[in-house]
């Protein structure tokens, strides 16, 4: 099957998580500050070290379902992330209310968000891997 990434792509960081081979279990792998660090070069070493066949994107919806500038931005990076790497399958997901998820798991640890934005970040891209990989185990009626 291999492994899928999942990126929760934002204006200054971009959150990142990974499944297993048998995509049954996401974690978190890190945080990319976008303004100190390459993000292409950063993701690159990953696809290096992960034999990951799908990149599943958070895109930002509003809470309508509408497109924002943010799902437009995100869908251009999408793009370019095919470009850049055309043997990886990449997938839009809808990603409403994974960072307010995020942050309620924080506080449930007794952590502030605000203090720990890159656990944020890592969080809600795990949410949005593993609600994408749980809908082909618990698909709805």
């Amino acid at each position: 099957m291999g492994r899928v990434l999942g990126l929760d792509y934002g204006e200054r960081r971009v959150g990142l998580a990974l499944s297993d081979s048998r995509r049954t279990v996401v974690t978190p792998l890190r945080t990319i500050d976008r303004k100190r660090e390459d993000l292409w070069r950063v993701l690159e070493e990953i696809l290096d070290t992960y034999p990951i066949q799908e990149v599943v994107i958070g895109l930002p919806l509003s809470m309508h379902g509408e497109e924002t500038r943010r799902s437009r931005e995100v869908r251009a990076f999408a793009r370019a992330f095919q470009d850049r790497f055309p043997g990886i399958s990449v997938t839009l997901w809808d990603e409403r209310l994974t960072s307010f998820e995020a942050e309620a798991l924080l506080r449930d640890r007794g952590l502030a968000p605000s203090r720990h934005k890159e656990k944020v970040d890592q969080l809600a891209a795990t949410l949005l891997l593993q609600s994408y990989l749980d809908q082909d185990r618990f698909p709805e009626d």
